[in-house]
């Protein structure tokens, strides 16, 4: 049996592996009868797992292999409550972040903030996203919910918005329907980039 040095020795060839996105070195340490590793310890002090990594690095292979072969809990949370879909959603990975809602991940835990996954994706306004997840996800999401800071996804949104003035106009405006208000936000801006573009492709 391992000792203590050995498994964090382990641990952090494994974690150099997932930032390096090694996966064929990956699937070898957890398929390895020698190295019997828990998919889902914790690599880091802040209590980041393999999968946990993997989304956060945009690797849908790995993210796939640990779910599918490695059945790594899908929901666990680190230190700071986050699951691998907040990570997913803050990089704006749509393929890993259908990926993990198709396989039963929870769309609705918080974080020791009050955090969703999809506030982060608000948080670092990934606007396609967050599109593709009213048009195909709704039904899984409760958009009403807030963090510590009383802010729910659409209020998160509102102050991300590049444009400062369009962000003070925002901040101020009433919410009926947040998904519906997300949305006309989404699109408005999206026509403003367009046009911004045209306008530079003319002059």
């Amino acid at each position: 049996m391992a000792d203590q040095k050995q498994i964090e020795q382990l641990r952090y060839a494994i974690w150099m592996a997932i930032m390096q996105n090694k996966n064929e070195q990956i699937v070898q340490f957890f398929n390895s009868p020698k190295i019997q590793i828990n998919v889902n310890v914790a690599l880091t002090n802040q209590g980041l797992t393999a999968l946990h990594q993997a989304a956060s690095n945009g690797n849908l292979n790995l993210v796939q292999f640990l779910v599918a072969i490695q059945k790594a809990d899908i929901d666990q949370q680190d230190l700071f409550g986050r699951t691998p879909l907040h990570f997913a959603c803050a990089i704006g990975n749509l393929a890993i972040v259908d990926y993990l809602i198709q396989s039963k991940a929870s769309t609705n835990i918080q974080t020791i903030g009050g955090e969703t996954p999809v506030m982060k994706a608000a948080q670092f306004h990934q606007s396609q996203l967050l599109y593709y997840l009213i048009e195909t996800h709704s039904d899984k999401i409760n958009w009403n919910l807030i963090n510590k800071l009383g802010q729910n996804v659409l209020n998160i949104f509102r102050i991300s918005c590049v444009n400062s003035l369009e962000k003070l106009n925002q901040l101020s405006m009433p919410i009926n329907d947040v998904k519906i208000e997300l949305m006309g936000l989404i699109k408005g801006e999206e026509q403003h980039n367009n046009q911004n573009y045209e306008n530079n492709q003319l002059k």
